[in-house]
């Protein structure tokens, strides 16, 4: 969670924010920066190896720990150029589509992860 590698940050900018050549992001293109932390990622699931004991996380206490701090400092980036990261809990599928439609977005860009049981 870094702007200066991330690919949505090397085409659109920051809310408020100037041009800044160290990052190369361009700002022309103002954003809205979101981070969703998805429910069913710290909901307790069944065991694989049990299927009856509901014992299993995506996202243990060490990994949430991790991500916090990464999202802390994503927004204090974001921040640091005169942006804003919003935060929220829930379901992506519900909370962008109202988000969208309260801001009036044109466009939704997204990253994934790649894989999520690495």
């Amino acid at each position: 969670l870094r702007l200066h590698d991330n690919p949505l940050y090397s085409s659109v900018g920051i809310v408020s924010a100037e041009n800044n050549a160290d990052t190369g992001i361009d700002f022309a293109v103002p954003s809205l920066s979101v981070y969703i932390f998805n429910d069913k990622h710290f909901t307790p699931r069944p065991s694989t190896c049990n299927p009856t004991i509901w014992d299993a996380v995506t996202t243990g206490p060490h990994a949430a720990r991790l991500l916090i701090e990464a999202v802390t400092d994503l927004r204090k980036s974001i921040h640091a150029r005169g942006g804003e990261l919003l935060i929220r809990t829930g379901d992506p599928v519900d909370i962008l589509p109202k988000l969208a439609r309260q801001v009036g977005a044109t466009e939704i860009r997204w990253s994934e992860e790649p894989g999520i049981y690495e």
